[in-house]
């Protein structure tokens, strides 16, 4: 089933005395129906509903605490590998000593460095 974006709640085809009272309610159908209908067609994005910051390229290299810059001032509640080059076997962040920054090390399965993309969760 193919899902699109059907024609939303149109308030003038509504009685003209009632809308007044029910205005509200046809905006909050309307943008609701359309946000649904949006991520289900895969046009929901991680940057619009997570709080977060993504790294999309840094390279780390096997079983070697590396500082990365995460170029944000917020405050970090996590980070997630996203993607990498490379089979990871072992994964460990902490915070960096400057805001903003974090510490990665990691471990391949070849011992190799591997070009990682991180998510980091924000508060």
């Amino acid at each position: 089933m193919k899902i699109t974006i059907s024609k939303l709640l149109d308030a003038a085809t509504l009685d003209q005395e009632v809308l007044p009272k029910i205005q509200p309610l046809v905006t909050h159908i309307n943008q609701s129906t359309d946000q649904f209908a949006r991520a289900l067609n895969g046009q929901i994005t991680l940057q619009d509903n997570i709080k977060s910051t993504l790294k999309a390229s840094v390279t780390i290299p096997h079983d070697t605490l590396t500082s990365v810059n995460l170029n944000t001032n917020a405050d970090l509640e996590g980070v997630v590998i996203l993607q990498s080059t490379k089979m990871i076997t072992g994964f460990y962040w902490e915070l960096g000593s400057e805001k903003g920054s974090i510490n990665v090390k990691i471990k391949t399965d070849d011992s190799t460095a591997s070009n990682l993309k991180l998510l980091a969760f924000l508060k």
